[in-house]
């Protein structure tokens, strides 16, 4: 019985650390295909805010903080799993609470604030530090923020600017991604990339 618990936990720490390591090329993916975005370009990035906090678009580096504390806890994660791998097949120390634990480094890997992003590359678009095909995307949609919207308010560079909602086909779970768009020019931009590329 113990031999057969071993062999369920290790492979279940090899299917959360094969996650861990491939978040992290996800990661580095949309970092790479950023730089090579059709759009927005600089000049167009005060226009873009992420929610809640407003804050204006800026270009992903893998020098962010978000980034390298990813890269160190998927490296000390993957190090903490192979040696609890060593320690539940050299001696008898096997404990729930390992499987407990081996679970929270994962979760909290994959739970760290990235920067906010929003670009638009040649086969899809980079959202949150995620990098999303076309096919992916379900639909869009824009509404104009005018008084009694519900994000009418927030920030006097809000009022009587934009929210694009982005919906991504269902999965497990339907996930949408939310920006407000303060210029009208920039807005007919990102929505004519869409247009042209997403299937409605």
């Amino acid at each position: 019985m113990e031999m057969i618990l071993n062999i369920i936990f290790s492979i279940v720490l090899a299917c959360i650390t094969g996650m861990l390591i491939r978040y992290n090329f996800q990661l580095r993916n949309a970092i790479n295909l950023s730089q090579e975005a059709l759009y927005p370009a600089n000049e167009d990035y005060h226009a873009i805010r992420f929610l809640p906090e407003m804050k204006t678009e800026k270009p992903l580096k893998k020098d962010s903080k978000g980034y390298r504390l990813v890269q160190w806890t998927t490296l000390l994660t993957i190090c903490l799993f192979v040696v609890l791998v060593i320690v539940t097949f050299t001696t008898n120390w096997f404990h729930s609470s390992y499987f407990t634990l081996s679970v929270l480094f994962y979760l909290f890997t994959t739970s760290i604030k990235l920067q906010d992003s929003f670009f638009i590359v040649k086969e899809g678009i980079v959202m949150n530090g995620k990098f999303h095909h076309y096919a992916a995307i379900d639909s869009f949609g824009i509404e104009e923020i005018k008084k009694w919207h519900k994000f009418y308010g927030l920030h006097e560079d809000v009022n009587h600017g934009y929210h694009l909602e982005i919906k991504l086909k269902k999965r497990l779970f339907s996930k949408k991604y939310s920006i407000i768009i303060t210029d009208k020019v920039v807005l007919q931009k990102i929505a004519t990339f869409l247009e042209n590329n997403v299937c409605h």
